[in-house]
């Protein structure tokens, strides 16, 4: 896996692949830029190209399409439509599935434990959700830093992240705010306005308050339960 598109097309003049799964927004060199570089090589001609992105827009279909590439996936991505696209442009063997079990991708991958930190009470064990309520503060905080210093295309990538995320869990409403500020760096760019960045902070604060609630539940909420 490469963390931008440069380290992407220095993978490939590496090594061999047979097909090439393309982030959209990357920093140092996005999907679009790389896929236009990749296909500048004509031994890469053949090389299957597949955007993924939370962008769905018949428009950021058609740049993917003008670059060079060969399908999209949208996210949240599902599994089986990533094995369906996935399997019009790779032969996998009869009887098998291009995507690895779960069970062979956790033997070949162990999770590494993070520091201890103590499960609040209905907390599921999988889920580490003091770590991740602190992680999306933190990311709040870096999107405002970002503005503050004019840095749009960090604040834009933050942005298409949370869309995604959002998305994946069914926070509607985060994931469509998320979305109109993208909207707007794509479109217009520039500082978002006041009502864009109302609306996410208040659709983030609804669903962090909402996990919060649950997770952590008031001493009068609790009393009542028992």
């Amino acid at each position: 896996m490469a963390a931008d598109g440069q380290q992407g097309i220095e993978a490939l003049e590496k090594h061999t692949y047979d097909l090439v799964l393309m982030y959209m927004q990357m920093p140092v060199m996005n999907g679009v830029t790389a896929t236009m570089a990749i296909r500048a090589n004509p031994r890469f001609d053949a090389m299957p190209i597949i955007a993924m992105t939370a962008n769905v827009l018949a428009e950021e279909r058609q740049r993917c399409m003008d670059a060079g590439m060969n399908d999209f996936v949208s996210k949240p991505i599902l599994p089986d439509l990533l094995n369906d696209v996935l399997s019009r442009h790779l032969k996998p063997k009869p009887g098998t599935s291009l995507l690895a079990p779960r069970a062979a991708i956790k033997a070949s991958h162990p999770v590494v434990e993070s520091e201890k930190i103590d499960e609040p009470a209905g907390s599921a064990p999988a889920i580490d959700v003091a770590l991740g309520l602190r992680y999306s503060r933190a990311t709040e905080l870096k999107f405002h830093e970002a503005l503050a210093r004019a840095d749009y295309e960090v604040a834009q990538r933050m942005m298409h992240s949370i869309r995604g995320m959002a998305g994946t869990v069914g926070a509607v409403a985060l994931a469509n705010a998320a979305e109109a500020i993208e909207s707007h760096f794509r479109k217009a760019g520039g500082q978002p306005s006041t009502e864009l960045i109302e609306c996410f902070k208040h659709a983030l604060d609804a669903v962090l308050s909402h996990i919060e609630a649950g997770i952590f539940p008031s001493q009068e909420s609790a009393a009542k339960s028992d």
